[in-house]
């Protein structure tokens, strides 16, 4: 009995002792970096978001920026890692989902004292695609209505006062 509550102890001492700062296998929300970024600095972490923008090309690297729904970050990887990044956010498009692992950089002395994340690894999770977004009947009739009315108030006008259009 004595021998299994010393394994018990040692098993959940090691449990413990490695659980803590051990960011690479859990996602973290770029928020989270942002707001403790002391805790997360020179760590490795995993992020996952959408490619927003364009890529930056810098020599042999390239800026992207993702966005996770809470924030955004710059991401600092090799032009081949970028050369995958197909689609880009904006209005129009639906940027391509990344999980990235890489070292956060609360003040990154290489790029001028910004917050970034210098890439290890990057998966395409998602392909972006364009975004098709219908234009829905009550904005039709509104702007129909409004366009009559205009219309209506500008012949109005040019019969009271007597204008003459050229």
């Amino acid at each position: 009995m004595l021998k299994q509550i010393k394994t018990l102890i040692i098993v959940v001492g090691l449990i413990v002792s490695f659980s803590e700062y051990v960011y690479a296998g859990d996602l973290v929300e770029i928020n989270q970096l942002v707001e403790n970024a002391d805790d997360f600095d020179e760590q490795t972490v995993k992020v996952t978001g959408e490619a927003v923008g364009e890529k930056m090309k810098r020599g042999d690297h390239a800026w992207i920026n993702i966005y996770d729904g809470s924030n955004a970050i710059g991401i600092w990887m090799d032009e081949k890692d970028a050369e995958k990044v197909q689609h880009y956010g904006s209005y129009k498009y639906k940027g391509d989902m990344l999980n990235v692992t890489g070292t956060f950089n609360k003040t990154c002395q290489q790029h001028g004292g910004e917050s970034d994340i210098h890439v290890i690894s990057l998966e395409i999770e998602e392909k972006g695609q364009e975004t098709v977004r219908p234009v829905s009947s009550l904005k039709v009739s509104v702007a129909v209505l409004s366009a009559t009315l205009a219309a209506s108030l500008f012949t109005l006008f040019v019969i009271e006062t007597g204008h003459r259009i050229k």
